[in-house]
């Protein structure tokens, strides 16, 4: 008892420094309980609670600012139970400024009580003496036993009182989610209880709830919110279901908050009906739908201003509705009604296009959340252009799909451009026929996915180097060029049809029906080939080796060593014929090079740096599933095929204010650099972009030529010279592909230009979809976690 009793006498003269010397209002608060009760000299009434408190004491701080001087201070204490003091005493103090104030004089008697945070406050008494008592007398330690008992009393039955209704309001909470009230049904929707959770929702106290708004829960509602809260519960009332109520309230901080209030009706032993209710906080909720309001708004500013096209599918209403611009780009106003029974025959579509644009319309109408795709609509004077849509789904609360919307790009330019890459890539430049790479790609395809029957022909040109040799590679030329023109005029669309060396051609005829077909074909093609005239008397003939798949056998490897067995057989013959290989369907030995009538080099193709690497690209890019393991290959490639140190690419950040290194690959003995290339910021790069050409092109010899910042920048990766090639998607440029050179001072010569400009648009494409599918993921998390939020608040 006696520790306690020292404890009481120094809170209260911690109580006496902060109320007269430091005038520490807020001091003073910290440290008294919530339910303190405070009783002052004079005519000031009992006030209740740390608000009323609050609110006297500032009163009174605005009236008497100036600090007081302790002049004489005398206390006691007396142990009330375990935890719980009474300190009485008197004090005097003079004010330290201001000489009108008069000096202070009174009595004190002031209980406090130990709690987790140290000592409270729980009940304080200032009286001044009357004018009949002597200063000296302290009437208040002379209480007696009895009274003392009385108080303990007290202290200890509203103690327990307390304590019994924190471990009620304890249990409740364990058992509601957010804060929860009980209201009377009446005009005001009179607070009964309340839950501390709903106070903090609120940011009210109990009593600013009964002294503020007089516990009526309609005037703590926003005031243009009370009309439609009383027409839903009296329409709720009415059918006898249960109240939900959304509202603004102005919390005590004064920030607007909404609440989602959830209530049933109950009916108490008097028969008084009430409404118990579990409240949530949902302004988050109210918060996005409001930033999706304004998404849609700016959505249709957007739609007024964009060179796209921006449209929306109402699935419900099987209507579309699109920006102004439609008709200026397309030159006609597509039908907009009944759209799902349109769109399957539509003029507007290509043709070939309308399988995959269908495909896509299910998908987003069966849950798929983003779709792209390219496909060729019609526009002015019947002529078809290459487009681009991105449409995304917008659901419902149930995740129904309920809307459509996405942009229409016009990608004309870039995908013709992109398509006389891919045929640079891909064909021979001499004849326009698929060159050797690409032909077998396609034939295995088709061996992969058709049983046949097929037919492999491979046909070489008799006596082809004598007219070389008499008449000049021009000449031979002319005649590569009119064998080409006669395989197209005798084979089907369908037909895969291309060149395999100097004079050397492979003809794949899928589903050709028999052999018999087959043979038909052989003898059209000797005689469109023997109609070509070399000169005024001699004309043209070839010899064909010809299997068929399956019978002879069923990959393209197998395939070509027969066939190229027959018409070494052929040749051997006399040439001027055709022939089928005689295999057993068994895998064929492998034949010497003697016995080969192939010879697999094109005399265009060597040499030819940007046609070799297309090739590479296109084989390895398009048919890969390892899309990143396949562009660190074609660095490679590229590098080894260039002999540079370095074969690097950059990706732009989405603001294109920065890039940073994503590929690398070093020659053997140079130091790689990737690592510490992961956020070049333009803007400190002096104008970097402005170093490339119109075509994309930035070519250095010498880095010392660049400005002083640029050359700071690549100097410490040991460049000497470089070659740069900007990648593009829709005009932007996204990031570049690039060759360092670390040991001379090099000049670039225009076909390694060419090579790095075909790679980078290759390369570009094939990074932009992959980014993409990188998006379209991260936002199908995002919209996941959106989702479960939204439930968990719900």
């Amino acid at each position: 008892m006696e520790a306690l009793r020292r404890e009481a006498l120094d809170f209260m003269r911690t109580f006496q420094r902060m109320y007269l010397e430091q005038r520490d209002i807020q001091g003073l608060l910290s440290i008294m309980d919530p339910e303190v009760t405070w009783m002052g000299s004079g005519g000031m009434l009992p006030r209740h609670g740390l608000a009323e408190t609050g609110a006297d004491l500032e009163a009174e701080l605005r009236e008497y600012p100036s600090p007081f001087l302790i002049t004489e201070s005398k206390m006691d204490a007396i142990p009330l139970s375990s935890d719980a003091c009474i300190v009485t005493g008197r004090l005097c103090a003079r004010p330290v400024e201001g000489a009108a104030v008069a000096g202070l004089r009174c009595r004190i008697t002031l209980v406090c009580a130990r709690s987790e945070g140290g000592m409270r406050l729980m009940h304080l008494h200032i009286s001044a003496p009357d004018r009949d008592q002597v200063w000296g007398e302290h009437y208040v330690r002379e209480r007696t036993l009895r009274e003392q008992e009385a108080i303990r009393r007290q202290i200890d039955h509203v103690r327990t009182r307390l304590e019994e209704r924190s471990a009620e309001l304890e249990d409740l909470m364990e058992h509601i989610s957010g804060g929860m009230h009980q209201c009377s049904i009446d005009g005001g929707l009179t607070l009964l209880s309340v839950s501390p959770s709903f106070l903090n929702l609120c940011g009210y106290s109990r009593e600013e709830l009964r002294t503020r708004f007089q516990d009526r829960l309609i005037d703590l509602i926003c005031p243009q919110d009370r009309p439609q809260v009383l027409q839903q519960l009296h329409g709720a009332l009415a059918a006898g279901e249960s109240v939900e109520l959304e509202y603004r309230i102005q919390r005590g901080d004064g920030q607007t908050a909404w609440l989602l209030s959830r209530g049933t009706i109950h009916t108490g032993a008097d028969g008084q009906e009430s409404i118990y209710s579990v409240v949530l906080d949902v302004t988050r909720r109210k918060h996005m739908e409001e930033d999706l309001r304004l998404s849609l708004e700016r959505h249709r500013i957007i739609m007024d201003q964009s060179t796209d096209v921006i449209f929306e599918w109402d699935l419900a209403a099987d209507k579309l509705f699109f920006s102004s611009n439609w008709k200026k780009k397309f030159g006609y106003t597509p039908a907009s009604d009944h759209l799902s029974q349109r769109l399957g025959t539509s003029v507007h579509i290509h043709p070939d296009d309308r399988d995959g644009f269908m495909a896509a319309v299910g998908a987003l109408t069966t849950g798929t959340p983003y779709v792209e795709l390219e496909l060729r609509l019609q526009g002015r004077g019947d002529r078809y252009f290459w487009c681009r849509i991105r449409a995304t789904v917008q659901n419902d609360t149930s995740g129904t799909p309920i809307k459509v919307v996405g942009i229409i790009a016009d990608i004309d330019a870039d995908k013709r451009h992109q398509q006389q890459l891919m045929d640079q890539a891909s064909k021979d430049a001499l004849t326009g026929l698929l060159n050797r790479s690409t032909l077998q790609a396609r034939v295995e395809a088709h061996l992969m996915e058709s049983l046949g029957p097929h037919a492999l022909m491979i046909m070489d040109l008799d006596g082809f180097k004598s007219i070389n040799d008499c008449f000049g590679h021009m000449c031979g030329d002319a005649v590569l060029s009119d064998t080409a023109a006669a395989l197209r005029r005798v084979f089907r669309r369908g037909d895969i049809l291309g060149r395999i060396g100097g004079d050397e051609f492979l003809i794949f005829l899928p589903d050709v029906g028999s052999r018999e077909t087959a043979a038909r074909k052989a003898q059209e093609l000797l005689a469109a080939i023997s109609g070509i005239l070399v000169n005024d008397t001699a004309r043209l003939s070839c010899s064909l080796g010809v299997a068929m798949a399956p019978a002879d056998a069923t990959d393209y490897e197998q395939l070509f060593q027969l066939a190229d067995q027959a018409l070494y057989q052929v040749k051997k013959a006399g040439k001027g014929s055709f022939a089928f290989s005689q295999s057993d369907g068994h895998t064929p030995a492998p034949q010497t090079p003697a016995a080969s009538a192939v010879n697999r080099t094109i005399d265009s193709e060597v040499g030819a740096l940007d046609q070799l690497l297309s090739q590479y690209a296109m084989r390895m890019l398009y048919t890969s599933s390892d899309i990143h393991t396949s562009i660190r290959k074609m660095l490679e490639i590229a590098g080894r095929a260039c002999d540079v140190s370095r074969a690097y690419i950059f990706e732009n950040a989405p603001d294109g204010q920065s890039c940073r290194n994503t590929f690398e690959w070093c020659a053997e003995g140079v130091e790689p650099q990737i690592h510490n290339l992961q956020n070049c910021v333009y803007a400190d790069m002096v104008d970097y972009p402005q170093n490339f050409d119109e075509n994309g092109i930035f070519c250095c010899r010498d880095i010392r030529e660049l400005p002083q910042q640029n050359y700071n920048d690549l100097a410490p990766q040991g460049i000497v010279s470089m070659l740069q090639c900007a990648i593009r998607d829709e005009g932007r440029m996204i990031g570049f592909v690039g060759f360092d050179e670390c040991r001379v001072n090099r000049v670039w010569t225009d076909g390694q230009a060419r090579a790095l400009s075909l790679v980078a648009s290759l390369l570009g494409n094939q990074l932009v979809k992959e980014r993409l599918k990188e998006r379209l993921a991260l936002l199908e998390r995002e919209l996941a976690q959106c989702q479960s939020a939204a439930s968990s608040q719900e």
